[in-house]
């Protein structure tokens, strides 16, 4: 293994998003904890990697997360790099004050500026397990492939600390999001999805909606991932991430709205359901009943309040940009806030 980090030109770039708030529970904390133990993996096996902190609009009220881990500069040669977009970008998309930061966006800054040669997303409060960083520092990711992992959800009821905490999330799993072996592996793919930085350029990154929170935004980019022609590598079993359990996680958000249009809606699916069982018609629900109801965006759904794009909605964009090679002249060539200069700053 070669010695020597290039530290201006790494072979890896980490992104995430985060914002010094109590989004989760202490996400400060528990940045400060993911940051300590990614580092240190790091400096073990000798990976050259540069760690990309968004900091979508601060809150006023909490010191800058610059200040916060600044005590990690000590750790060990990995740099640190803090985006900060500030909260009058925020403050343009619709329902800025349900929620603070624009996951997917904020991603996307992160992948327009990296300088590594792969780049993968992360979450504040995730860890990547030692067999995952071990396999990355081998070097021998391919540019023609994008790389998923398994997420472990896991129950903390203490205090982390750095001694075994892969034994301890080990034993106190609530959850695996395993690959069934079919198709894209789309659990939580926005947690880990590792590919080229001129792939993710090639796809522009994730879908930017103009709401502060969207639908399937990960999961489209990985429709769009393999549209350009990438191959999908599904690590093993033990090269995983590991993500600490909250209530307020995605699949706890996501609710239809139910109203006449739904039940109407459904009325005449069922019909159509008895038709196609009478005529023994195998899958026609599946190439009308979804792009009808793709275009028309329906069922209406909401997260957080606020009105988002259908399941089908993204059903049939994703199997279109999967389809016709990425489909991405619908992307704009500024994602990633491309034309704005953003502040950052630098620990070590």
């Amino acid at each position: 293994m070669n010695n020597l980090l290039d530290l201006s030109n790494p072979y890896l770039s980490i992104v995430i998003p985060c914002r010094n708030d109590n989004y989760a529970g202490s996400m400060s904390k528990k940045l400060i904890l993911s940051l300590t133990i990614l580092i240190k993996q790091l400096n073990k096996f000798n990976l050259d990697t540069e760690i990309i902190i968004v900091e979508w609009n601060p809150p006023k009220d909490k010191p800058k997360l610059s200040l916060e881990i600044s005590s990690l500069k000590n750790l060990g040669k990995t740099i640190i790099r803090i985006i900060e977009v500030d909260s009058s970008i925020h403050n343009t998309f619709i329902g800025s004050q349900k929620k603070g930061i624009v996951g997917s966006v904020a991603l996307n800054v992160g992948i327009r500026r990296a300088r590594g040669k792969f780049v993968t997303s992360k979450m504040a409060d995730t860890f990547f397990s030692d067999e995952l960083i071990e396999f990355i520092s081998n070097k021998t990711l391919s540019d023609n492939c994008f790389y998923r992992a398994d997420r472990v959800d896991v129950n903390v009821n203490q205090d982390l600390i750095e001694s075994d905490w892969q034994d301890y999330f080990n034993s106190n799993v609530s959850y695996r999001g395993y690959y069934n072996k079919k198709g894209p592996h789309l659990k939580a793919c926005g947690d880990f999805m590792l590919m080229s930085k001129k792939s993710w350029e090639v796809i522009r990154g994730f879908t930017e909606p103009k709401t502060v929170i969207g639908l399937g935004e990960d999961a489209e980019a990985l429709y769009a991932a393999m549209g350009i022609g990438l191959k999908q590598i599904c690590l093993k079993d033990d090269q995983c991430i590991y993500k600490i359990s909250h209530s307020n996680q995605h699949s706890n958000r996501v609710i239809g709205s139910k109203n006449k249009v739904i039940s109407f809606l459904t009325k005449i699916l069922d019909k159509l359901d008895e038709l196609i069982f009478f005529l023994k018609i195998k899958n026609m629900a599946i190439f009308i009943a979804r792009p009808l109801l793709g275009i028309l965006n329906l069922p209406p759904t909401k997260i957080h309040g606020l009105r988002v794009r259908s399941h089908y909605r993204w059903y049939i964009t994703s199997m279109l940009r999967y389809k016709l090679g990425g489909l991405n002249f619908i992307r704009s060539k500024d994602w990633g806030l491309n034309k704005i200069d953003l502040d950052e700053t630098i620990i070590n």
